[in-house]
């Protein structure tokens, strides 16, 4: 089953287009006045501060738009893709910045693909789910993990899989309680 997580359009463009097209401008005046008045340190500073921040949206890509979750592979999107095996994961560890708004995501496969992504799950629809499906591939790849050993319920099942069992318990009790009220 394919899910689709969707970073919110109006935040992707505040928090992430446009602080990155100010760190733009601010390399582009920084290089122009690097070169027109010689050299500074604090402009150097900021050359490799925009630098670095540009080179993880842009060329790394590791700020995901969309995150595609299917039975066999897990997708980033964010000018361009990274797609990666579920059954050949040899990373995956998912790390908390901030509790309860940013996640660290790294990821490797088997087939030579690999990369490291800020997940701000608040913005992403759905973002329990988000987090279960995180911690379902985590034990996926890693299943001694101490995080994931201390407590059993995180990433046992993935979060589709668990609202289908959900209602099926529900249907399954529904029944006996009727009957149990018609006697």
């Amino acid at each position: 089953m394919q899910r689709t997580y969707t970073f919110d359009l109006h935040f992707y463009r505040i928090k992430v287009l446009y602080m990155h097209y100010a760190l733009i401008a601010i390399l582009s005046y920084s290089l122009y006045y690097l070169i027109a008045n010689g050299l500074n340190v604090l402009f150097i500073i900021i050359i490799l501060i925009c630098s670095y921040a540009l080179k993880n949206l842009f060329i790394t890509k590791s700020v995901p738009r969309f995150i595609i979750v299917d039975d066999d592979k897990i997708t980033f999107k964010s000018f361009g893709q990274k797609t990666m095996m579920v059954k050949s994961l040899k990373l995956f560890r998912v790390k908390t910045s901030t509790p309860g708004y940013q996640v660290v995501v790294r990821a490797a496969d088997g087939e030579g693909n690999k990369g490291t992504f800020w997940v701000s799950f608040n913005y992403f629809n759905d973002k329990q789910d988000l987090l279960e499906e995180f911690n379902y591939l985590e034990r996926v790849a890693h299943p001694d993990s101490l995080r994931l050993r201390g407590n059993d319920n995180i990433g046992k099942c993935r979060p589709h899989e668990r609202i289908e069992e959900t209602v099926s318990d529900e249907s399954e009790g529904g029944s006996e309680n009727e009957s149990e009220a018609d006697k």
